[in-house]
């Protein structure tokens, strides 16, 4: 069974002789100090300009040296980060040790490397010093979270008639339909903006440790009604949640 800093070895090892490969490191739980079990391997990659394609496939070749892939799937570009991405999988692994690899250009302006947003890069290697400095997102993120802000009051009363009337219709699916994508998403978002502004937009990752745990038990109940009777009390709660949240953060 292969070992998570078996995986990593290989990958360094084969991209630290393709000089086209400048840096290397890893992301996602390694980067937040908070690898388990479960954990998965995110490793990033930059490049030069026009290898991206190149450097995925000879991620997928290091591991298949080691073994059998027995699932692959791409995120190609255009995609929302706009950078290569590859999932690969060996079967002699853990179910959940999947390698998820991502060839970023050194052209785009998007590393990933804004601290506050992807917790600090395990940095493998890093030929030119790319890395160091100021990769600061917040003013990108600033604007992005203004902007969502003044759409989420302008919608909200038409999301609460979305919700509302199918549960006034007895239509459980439109209504939870309705609920997790009007109601809770926007909900979730407005909690982030009070609490982890940098990170606003992450959705439900990462709640953990960023919320107070008395509103983290308030949530965990809106997002798990239970029931079609309890999914009406918890449409009154989230109503009343995400008017004061807008009340707060507007004032």
């Amino acid at each position: 069974m292969f070992q998570r800093n078996q995986l990593i070895d290989r990958i360094f090892s084969a991209a630290e002789k393709e000089p086209r490969v400048l840096a290397m490191w890893e992301q996602g739980s390694a980067a937040f100090d908070n690898l388990d079990e479960h954990s998965d391997i995110d490793v990033i990659l930059l490049c030069e300009d026009d290898a991206s394609a190149e450097i995925i496939e000879l991620v997928q070749r290091t591991l298949e040296q080691l073994g059998e892939l027995d699932w692959v799937a791409d995120n190609p570009v255009p995609n929302w980060h706009g950078s290569n991405q590859r999932f690969l999988h060996l079967r002699d692994s853990g179910p959940h040790l999947i390698v998820d690899v991502c060839a970023i250009e050194r052209s785009k302006e998007n590393w990933f490397l804004d601290r506050k947003r992807h917790g600090t890069p395990r940095v493998i290697f890093d030929r030119l010093g790319l890395l160091e400095g100021d990769h600061s997102e917040q003013e990108e993120v600033a604007n992005k979270r203004a902007a969502r802000l003044k759409q989420i009051a302008e919608y909200h009363q038409l999301h609460l008639s979305c919700v509302e009337k199918d549960i006034l219709r007895a239509k459980p699916l439109d209504a939870i339909g309705f609920y997790n994508a009007l109601m809770l998403r926007p909900l979730v978002e407005l909690l982030g903006m009070k609490h982890r502004p940098w990170r606003w937009d992450f959705g439900l990752r990462y709640l953990y440790g960023e919320l107070p745990d008395a509103e983290l038990k308030r949530l965990e109940k809106l997002a798990y009604p239970g029931s079609f009777e309890n999914l009406k009390e918890c449409f009154e709660d989230a109503k009343i949640w995400t008017e004061q949240l807008l009340a707060e953060l507007r004032s």
